[in-house]
């Protein structure tokens, strides 16, 4: 299982999710799958509204060494278990905070968690 932990700020709320794939993914079967799960958890949350236009339009990922954030190019650049955040299309964080939020950590597999 190929699992990567992705972390996105929808209407101002902020979502975590591990997502796992039988094998490392391709970014557009990443982005309908972070697509799918967001949008179940936004309807989950009783947030109807934006879970009918949440579109990812790319994905940071959290560089380890340099404790940056750095556009995601290439599935070369992600790990087994590596943190990436979710450029949506409403885009509701700054590009300043989104470059400077630490990743999302968790031991937990496969459930949907809030973030403090």
């Amino acid at each position: 299982m190929f699992v990567i932990r992705v972390c996105a700020e929808l209407n101002g709320v902020k979502h975590n999710v591990e997502v796992g794939f039988p094998a490392k993914p391709n970014i557009s079967e990443l982005a309908a799958e972070v697509e799918r799960l967001f949008e179940l958890e936004t309807w989950l949350r009783g947030e109807e509204e934006s879970c009918r236009r949440l579109r990812v339009d790319g994905f940071l990922v959290f560089l380890e060494g340099t404790r940056r954030w750095d556009a995601l190019r290439m599935m070369g650049q992600v790990r087994h278990r590596t943190q990436l955040r979710a450029r949506c299309r409403e885009g509701k964080a700054p590009a300043a905070k989104t470059a400077t939020t630490p990743p999302w950590r968790s031991s937990a597999n496969f459930k949907l968690l809030d973030s403090d």
